[in-house]
């Protein structure tokens, strides 16, 4: 049997930069190893509609069976690459965080995947293909889902993989290296070209109720001589200039790290890396600052103790503090996050937590809500509760957000209001603006202003536009500045939203971040009653944008409406092929990038 391994589209245009998710990797490594025919398809860097790449290759290799998988949140890429190979005829095979957070609900909702793979999968794929090949029962392989009697029903737990050092390497190779490397992988907040990411670990030691570990349920450390040995095929063959390490937790073992750090010194390669704020000292600072790791990125999630204890991270603001400081004062970049939204959060927790962002600007603290994804603590709260009335609805509408706090709706839409205002607040802006390179089909552009803390001018290149959670650091000082529409591309999307208005009659407006907020807030066009401002979440259709009502994505059927424009372009692909699935294909999607053309041809 010929098998056709295909990495989903991230990108909302080939070319664009994302983080390469090795977990696909993994699985065309053993494969290969095992003896199968694989062929291998990233539709990232490869231009054409999804259907047909898929045709193309199933008929260029003669292929049996087609496997694509992903996290939960990538449900809407998945599905069109297995309903392509499933109108084909071919087996089709799914897997990843997205099948293991919860077997039954995935497959309900995808419809088109004939076999599930839950768990680490590069030994149930073995096993599975084998069965396949032979003609058994396909009951017999642990770890996957199948159908019995037209009833999705898992087989008997995989244990987690433990030896990691007898896993094959990832197939880069398979998967377009050399092609990433040209484009800038983001992750942390950071943008680097020639990005290789690696694991060193697998799984995490703590149960935080916001998280679901898709790679097993026991934390497992790899070897560092297989480490190196791999990190050493790679730079042999590819010109690596930054390392991501994966891990969900680097290290919590200071002696593993200073044998790490003394073996990666000599490369001369930057990295990045993970870590818990609990288990920091100056040694393991300096430690860490010698052997060139570049940043390090901890998860805070709150400044208040009692979200803290709730969302059970086992630490304190005060560790916090002390760890931040610590790691500032030996002169190392630091990444870190808040999350609102937890189970006792209140709008007091919440605005704790944004004081205290606000009072550490140079420590590159970014603010999101709380996404409650399947297979985390939040989620089986969120089901028992009945906030979560569907759990395939829930995944197919994209794993919207949701309010599990102890706040109203409004009081959760207030808080959503404070964090984005907290993030783009005036005294926070930048000053002499200039604005170059306008690259309207990505919504990248070249930025230049002065610092609002030491005054100082920074330049910054390939910055895009509409994303969330998305700043520039001064090269400086380090202050975090969250990019905001400068007015001059402002007035040519208002300038194109009016011609849309024109000549659709109705549109609407998916997506409502901080990005889009602002568009509103400042926008006469958009707050005429012909607009439509739309979201997939609950939560945010019953809050206010400035008196304008926000409606559920059904509205695109039940009002008509002949045009929607995305303005989170980073999930373009997601939203179409959501819209085209639940409302058909005669819609006109625009992704809001578009719109900062001049004179943009809507047709």
């Amino acid at each position: 049997m010929n098998y056709l391994l295909v990495m989903p589209r991230f990108v909302e245009n080939p070319g664009d930069g994302y983080n390469i998710p090795l977990g696909i990797l993994y699985i065309s490594a053993a494969m290969k190893r095992a003896g199968f025919n694989v062929f291998t398809l990233n539709l990232n860097h490869r231009q054409g509609e999804i259907a047909d790449l898929i045709r193309d290759a199933v008929q260029e290799h003669s292929i049996d069976a087609v496997m694509c998988g992903g996290l939960s949140f990538h449900f809407w890429i998945v599905y069109p690459v297995l309903r392509a190979a499933k109108q084909m005829g071919k087996i089709t095979i799914t897997g990843g965080g997205l099948v293991t957070a919860d077997p039954t609900a995935t497959m309900e909702a995808m419809e088109y995947a004939d076999i599930g793979v839950i768990g680490e999968g590069e030994e149930t794929i073995i096993d599975l293909c084998n069965a396949i090949e032979a003609g058994e029962n396909l009951r017999d392989v642990a770890g996957i889902i199948t159908q019995v009697d037209g009833i999705w029903q898992p087989t008997s737990r995989r244990k987690d993989i433990e030896n990691l050092d007898g896993l094959a390497w990832p197939d880069y190779e398979g998967f377009n290296l050399d092609t990433y490397f040209k484009t800038a992988a983001n992750f942390g907040g950071l943008s680097q070209t020639n990005t290789l990411f690696m694991l060193s670990s697998r799984s995490c030691p703590y149960l935080c109720t916001f998280c679901f570990h898709t790679t097993g349920r026991k934390y497992r450390i790899r070897g560092l001589d297989d480490f190196f040995a791999e990190l050493d095929h790679h730079v042999s063959r590819f010109p690596v200039r930054y390392i991501c390490i994966s891990d969900e937790l680097f290290s919590r073992d200071i002696e593993r790290v200073r044998e790490f750090c003394r073996r990666i010194k000599p490369y001369g390669i930057r990295w990045f890396a993970q870590f818990r704020v609990d288990n920091i000292t100056p040694e393991l600072v300096e430690i860490l600052k010698d052997g060139n790791c570049d940043t390090m990125l901890f998860g805070v999630e709150s400044a208040d103790n009692r979200v803290l204890k709730s969302m059970r991270k086992n630490i304190t603001i005060e560790q916090v503090d002390k760890t931040l400081e610590m790691v500032t004062a030996h002169g190392m970049k630091l990444v870190g996050g808040l999350i609102f939204g937890d189970l006792v959060e209140t709008k007091e927790t919440a605005q704790n937590s944004i004081d205290w962002a606000l009072a550490h600007p140079d420590w590159n603290i970014s603010m999101a809500m709380i996404q409650v994804y399947p297979g985390s603590y939040l989620y089986e709260v969120a089901v028992k509760r009945g906030i979560i009335k569907d759990r395939v609805a829930f995944l197919r509408n994209g794993c919207p957000g949701i309010n599990v706090s102890q706040m109203s709706d409004n009081e959760f839409q207030d808080v959503i209001q404070a964090m984005h205002t907290a993030q783009v607040k005036p005294e926070n802006r930048l000053s002499n603006v200039q604005v170059s390179n306008v690259d309207y089909r990505t919504g990248i552009i070249d930025i230049a202003g002065d610092c609002a803390g030491c005054g100082k001018r920074s330049e910054w290149q390939g910055i895009k536009l509409f994303r969330s959670f998305n700043y520039m650091a001064c090269q400086s000082c380090g202050i975090k500045y969250f990019v905001i529409m400068p007015d001059a591309q402002r007035a040519i999307v208002e300038c194109n939203f009016e011609m849309l208005i024109a000549h659709y009659g109705k549109l609407g407006v998916f997506g409502m971040n901080y990005f889009a907020t602002d568009l509103f807030r400042h926008s006469l066009v958009l707050m005429r009653d012909e607009v439509y401002p739309m979201d997939s979440s609950e939560t945010v259709q019953a809050s206010d944008l400035f008196g304008k009502k926000i409606h559920a994505p059904i509205s695109i059927y039940s009002d008509q409406l002949p045009a929607v424009v995305v303005a989170l372009p980073h999930h373009y692909n997601t939203i179409k092929e959501m819209i085209y699935t639940k409302y058909g294909e005669g819609i006109k999607i625009i992704n809001i990038c578009e719109l900062l053309k001049v004179n943009y041809d809507h047709r």
